[in-house]
């Protein structure tokens, strides 16, 4: 009866109950035998050199990359002993403006077209130069005016921008072809 199903049952065929009123479970609560401890220390033990590892390789230079983004240091570069400048990199990093760009005027105070679309002054002489010199990123027109957006590292704005565009269409057409051959 010991083995059986009905064994750990309680009186009226439901779980049987602990001395606390709760039901007991894993066949009364037993504790693991001395071997699957024996196993379960084994098997920690040979993951330990695979965690070390992984340590060494991955985390270790995660953190130097980490507190290094808190300095002035340049890469390949052993000139100077680098200075901690706290978020500094970060603001350049993310600086972004949207400016309006003003209609390019004639001397007659029209605006300039060429080939039937209107023209507007370049994004050099609307983008802050100092004290951090941005660069254009991309202009877009928005309730008939023209914009550009700037930001001091164009080419990283630009990169976050194309990855994210990409991201969207890829996931999107994977959505739409998987739902496709799932529902054949």
């Amino acid at each position: 009866m010991e083995g059986s199903p009905s064994a750990s049952r309680g009186p009226g065929g439901g779980p049987a109950e602990d001395g606390e009123g709760r039901a007991r479970r894993d066949g009364g609560g037993r504790k693991p035998s001395l071997l699957a401890r024996a196993e379960a220390r084994t098997a920690w033990l040979l993951l330990a050199p695979t965690f070390l590892v992984l340590a060494i390789i991955a985390f270790y230079p995660f953190s130097r990359v980490v507190t290094s983004s808190f300095t002035d240091a340049r890469f390949a570069t052993t000139t100077q002993e680098p200075r901690f400048i706290g978020l500094a990199n970060y603001r350049r990093l993310l600086s972004l403006t949207v400016r309006e760009l003003p209609p390019l005027l004639d001397e007659s105070g029209e605006q300039v077209v060429r080939n039937g679309q209107p023209q507007y002054e370049s994004w050099v002489r609307v983008l802050p130069r100092e004290p951090l010199r941005y660069r254009a990123v991309f202009e877009f027109s928005l309730l008939g005016k023209r914009y550009v957006l700037g930001a001091v590292t164009s080419q990283f704005v630009r990169a976050i921008w194309d990855t994210s565009v990409f991201t969207v269409i890829a996931v999107a057409l994977e959505t739409v072809l998987g739902m496709i051959i799932a529902s054949r």
